[in-house]
């Protein structure tokens, strides 16, 4: 469904809240190409029309649609007093599990208000005369697909950030155009000359100190193959060469 349609359709309806209701919120998903409750929870546990809660005043009530952790809405007529149904979220949100955006509407009009702890609450209001400009559609479609762009501050985007992001983006584009700036190479150091009488220094002494040469080991003196007889002598390497099967000469 085009915007404009959905305009045509809704104006000058004055059927009533139960009899339009929930025919006006699947015509507003399919203007905005969102999931309905049926595409998104068969049984109704996270995104349901007329949910069951409980009052924080007592007693119980119904919420017109809920989805967990996006939204709560609540419908009136057409010209009927939404301040009233403001009052009835305000009641629910608690066993709603508070979500962050409490959205009242009367066919004619919708108001979003924001329900962020530690924040200012922010209101923005929608009517058929601005339903198909390009800023109310964008802030009805982040309902679903971004409820926490609603937050004022650094957690979300807010329409005073908008201008600054805005200036930032612009500023990157501007300095990816520009080319990159080729600093010049440092030049090296100059050597400075030896004054006179200069000598370079003398080369590194390798050798390990005195007392470190005077405590290593000794090596075994080596035995002398005269004074040893026999078993000073080199192992022969054939069995002929044997002292014993050598010839003697006779005297």
């Amino acid at each position: 469904m085009h915007p404009v349609e959905f305009v045509e359709k809704w104006r000058g309806v004055t059927r009533t809240e139960r009899s339009a209701a929930q025919e006006h919120f699947l015509d507003l998903c399919r203007v905005l190409d969102v999931p309905t409750p049926a595409e998104v929870d068969k049984h109704g546990a996270t995104y349901t029309f007329e949910k069951g809660a409980t009052k924080s005043t007592g007693g119980s009530g119904w919420a017109d649609v809920w989805y967990r952790g996006h939204f709560a809405w609540e419908y009136k007529g057409p010209d009927k007093d939404l301040g009233k149904a403001y009052d009835q979220l305000l009641r629910y949100k608690d066993h709603l599990e508070n979500p962050p955006l409490l959205v009242v509407s009367d066919l004619n009009r919708i108001v979003i208000r924001t329900n962020f702890t530690n924040t200012t609450q922010e209101t923005i209001e929608i009517t058929l005369d601005t339903f198909a400009e390009r800023e109310s559609q964008d802030a009805l479609r982040r309902m679903w697909t971004k409820p926490m762009s609603f937050r004022p501050g650094p957690g979300g985007r807010h329409r005073g950030g908008r201008e600054t992001l805005r200036r930032a983006r612009r500023l990157a584009r501007i300095a990816r155009a520009r080319p990159p700036r080729r600093r010049p190479l440092p030049r090296p150091a100059p050597l400075l000359p030896l004054r006179r009488g200069h000598r370079p220094a003398a080369e590194p002494n390798l050798q390990p100190p005195a007392r470190l040469r005077q405590a290593e080991p000794r090596r075994p003196a080596r035995r002398d193959p005269a004074a040893a007889g026999n078993h000073g002598q080199r192992r022969p390497r054939r069995l002929r060469d044997h002292p014993s099967l050598q010839r003697r000469s006779l005297p």
